[in-house]
């Protein structure tokens, strides 16, 4: 479907995988660009981390921290997952423990489980070994807008 966000994202992963004969990685890259551009949060985290990583297209840590904060805006989680790793690399963000520990936290809060959270652990720990109580307590002040609603609401119901 030509404007079905979900379904164009789908065959993303699809032809990222393989499973579309014909279509190459830079027809994948073509349609997250597509999707991004409708505001899709999912492709623009994928986007971003495209152009951290520079393989399919040229590095431009510029243009993907735009992405991902484009995304987290939405409160997606992959967004999230990205931030998380984008504080771990100064190459690309400042050194900046609290706002790492404030990303990873919100990437392990919502993210399905898979190597992403697995990251995000990771790193959250790393990150808490040298970080004071008052520092964590801050990250965690810092990821108060950035929760989803419905977060809010099932704590509620608990």
């Amino acid at each position: 479907e030509k404007n079905d966000n979900d379904a164009g994202y789908r065959l993303v992963d699809m032809i990222q995988s393989g499973h579309v004969e014909g279509s190459s990685k830079l027809d994948a890259v073509a349609l997250l660009s597509k999707l991004s551009d409708r505001n899709y949060a999912d492709a623009k985290a994928d986007l971003a981390m495209i152009y951290y990583k520079g393989e399919i297209l040229p590095k431009n840590y510029l243009k993907a921290v735009e992405l991902v904060k484009d995304a987290a805006k939405q409160k997606n989680p992959n967004a999230y997952a990205v931030f998380c790793k984008f504080y771990s690399d100064p190459k690309i963000l400042k050194r900046d423990d609290i706002e790492a520990y404030k990303w990873c936290d919100l990437a392990i809060a919502t993210l399905e489980s898979g190597k992403d959270k697995e990251y995000a652990i990771d790193r959250i720990h790393a990150l808490a070994d040298r970080m004071s109580d008052r520092q964590i307590d801050n990250a965690m002040k810092r990821e108060e807008p950035w929760k989803d609603d419905k977060d809010d609401e099932n704590k509620d119901k608990d």
